[in-house]
């Protein structure tokens, strides 16, 4: 064999392979480029058929005539591409729709992580609180947030003696 019928068995091969995926629907840009050329072509048959009936009123000749049937069928033609038309954009709609539903899912439990978290938040903030008691003793005492301890501390009014008492409590 030469290059050139391999070249041509190459070629058909592929032609049928892309026919083949195209007829299951797997090539969704072929299919909105081949309805676009439908669309196209819909609209220019029936511009014609416009210009070919302004044609016989203007001239009133008789070789104008319309066909009352192929008009019919180009108006079925119209209606079977707007039916397929309107079924894709109602299965791109179900489409978004899903996944504004997958979306929102996601936003709940994203709220419910963040809930959980800031329940978590308050209760460490609880933890950390502490309590001083009796300003006016000379005895100050703290509660260790983590372990419960008490702490007391000796508050003297001259600081300069660093001498601090601790007394550690359970």
């Amino acid at each position: 064999m030469n290059p050139k019928a391999l070249y041509w068995i190459a070629l058909g091969i592929f032609a049928l392979a892309l026919n083949s995926e195209y007829q299951k629907g797997n090539l969704p840009l072929a299919h909105q480029v081949a309805g676009r050329a439908e669309a196209v072509l819909c609209r220019m048959a029936t511009r014609a058929e416009q210009s070919l009936a302004v044609a016989r009123i203007l001239t009133g000749r008789p070789e104008f005539r319309v066909d009352d049937q192929f008009v019919a069928r180009q108006q079925a033609e119209v209606e079977r591409v707007m039916a397929e038309r309107q079924a894709d954009l109602e299965r791109a709609m179900a489409l978004r729709q899903a996944d504004l539903d997958r979306i929102q899912g996601r936003v709940e439990r994203m709220h419910v992580v963040l809930d959980r978290a800031q329940l978590a938040k308050m209760r460490v903030l609880e933890r950390t609180r502490f309590t001083m008691t009796d300003a006016t003793n000379s005895r100050t005492i703290m509660v260790c947030p983590q372990t419960g301890a008490r702490i007391s501390v000796d508050a003297g009014a001259d600081q300069s003696d660093a001498d601090v008492d601790l007394d550690i409590e359970q």
